[in-house]
């Protein structure tokens, strides 16, 4: 059936947590579904040194290696932009995707892109 299962795979990977100073409770759920392997990637990063949470999700459309670059890069790439330095967080949500669009075009992003694909 190509890239996809007969039936899907239901089990559900899930992580919760509660930061009580920041009066904060969050969950992420993932299930595989009717693809052969998981492809979507998640993060959590609270209180950062703005005080800022960050919680992203990353589907993988076709292949884990993207979603799972996007999951270790975010943070920092994002900590790089200007307009995350100067507060602007809805300027950063989009310059931090541009960024990371730029890197994966990259050598260098493509060989991180490959040494994950090696990974998993």
């Amino acid at each position: 059936m190509g890239t996809f299962l007969s039936e899907p795979e239901m089990a559900k990977n899930s992580v919760a947590g509660v930061q009580a100073d920041l009066k904060l409770s969050y969950s992420a759920v993932s299930m595989q579904g009717w693809r052969r392997t998981q492809e979507d990637a998640h993060l959590v990063d609270l209180n950062n040194e703005k005080g800022v949470s960050i919680f992203g999700v990353f589907d993988g459309h076709g292949g884990r290696e993207i979603a799972t670059f996007c999951e270790r890069e975010y943070i920092r790439t994002l900590k790089m932009q200007e307009s995350y330095k100067k507060g602007d967080y809805g300027k950063a949500m989009t310059d931090v995707c541009v960024a990371l669009d730029l890197q994966l075009q990259s050598l260098e992003g493509q060989n991180k892109v490959a040494a994950i694909s090696n990974e998993i």
